[in-house]
């Protein structure tokens, strides 16, 4: 497996919905909305999650993840995003994350974040970088049952959803999240 050749900028910077908050099994939604360069030659959408992901762009699911790595030097996913980006038009980055918050098995606990930066390049060779930070929208899932056992010491928490919760069109460019809180650096 080769390394990514794309790394995140210093601009880039984990964002959860509260600040130095100890979350356990917490879901969080995250939205971000941007304006592609109408000249849009290359989109590449860098990200990562403590502790799991799942992301859309304008409503279509690109990926989830990361793949397992430590708290110290959590590995990150590379995607090309090019033929979902909306050039010279309005575009939203949507994210789904779950952080475990506790030991497990499979995973080392780490502080509750999400890690994006999206690195447009246009015909002319310009880049531009939007990246994770207070600008984005969050608010939490409660969808998902927060307070579900854990599966056993090895793994993690059940996944119990109500989906009569869920925010429908979450991950849309038309849904108005303007009343989600600003994410927090």
């Amino acid at each position: 497996m080769s390394q990514p050749t794309e790394t995140f900028s210093s601009s880039a910077c984990w964002i959860w919905g509260e600040k130095d908050v100890l979350a356990q099994n917490e879901w969080r939604y995250f939205r971000h909305r941007w304006t592609a360069p109408a000249n849009l030659r290359r989109a590449t959408l860098l990200i990562t999650a403590d502790s799991r992901y799942e992301c859309s762009l304008n409503g279509t699911h690109i990926g989830r993840g990361p793949v397992r790595s430590f708290p110290f030097a959590y590995a990150y996913d590379t995607y090309d995003i090019t033929p979902s980006v909306q050039a010279g038009a309005d575009n939203v980055i949507a994210v789904l994350v779950n952080v475990f918050g506790d030991h497990s098995m499979v995973y080392i606990q780490g502080a509750a974040g999400l890690l994006v930066e999206i690195i447009l390049e246009d015909n002319d060779g310009r880049i531009t970088r939007i990246s994770s930070g207070s600008d984005w929208r969050t608010t939490a899932c409660e969808a998902f049952n927060q307070l579900a056992p854990r599966i056993s010491v090895q793994l993690g928490f059940e996944e119990q959803i109500d989906g009569r919760q869920e925010i429908l069109g979450w991950d849309s460019l038309e849904l108005d999240d303007s009343g989600w809180v600003k994410a927090v650096e």
